[in-house]
């Protein structure tokens, strides 16, 4: 895995819908979902209004998976995609947690979820691993 930058999980061709079902199955599963607008903790749902505004009131996701954080900015409603630190993966237990976590969402949208380097492209990008829905 790279060393400094971020890797993402991500799946493309999403919709708002489907970041939606995400964030139901993660909290079904007992994630530590919080979503944080102006770092106020608010209620864990998807609106449009999340999507991308590039303000200083903009959204936050973390998801909290073992000793990692997950987060999203919500950048377009088309992609799902969350940033974790690549130094927080650092043996079997932390992969298993990533897996899972994978799992849920590639679960809740129905098709391949993959962890990828940070990029602005998603589709083309060398994946460390990729999880379909079960």
């Amino acid at each position: 895995m790279q060393s400094g930058a971020l890797v993402e999980v991500c799946a493309t061709s999403a919709t708002a819908e489907e970041w939606d079902a995400v964030v139901r199955a993660l909290v079904a599963k007992g994630f530590a979902v919080t979503v944080r607008r102006c770092d106020a903790v608010i209620p864990s749902f998807i609106g449009m209004d999340m999507f991308a505004s590039g303000s200083e009131d903009s959204f936050v996701m973390s998801v909290e998976i073992g000793r990692q954080v997950w987060t999203t900015n919500f950048y377009s409603p088309s992609l799902i995609d969350f940033q974790g630190d690549p130094r927080d993966i650092g043996n079997d237990s932390d992969i298993e947690d990533v897996r899972q976590f994978m799992q849920v969402i590639a679960d809740a949208i129905g098709r391949a979820v993959r962890m990828v380097p940070e990029t602005f492209n998603y589709e083309t990008g060398v994946a460390y691993m990729t999880v379909n829905p079960m």
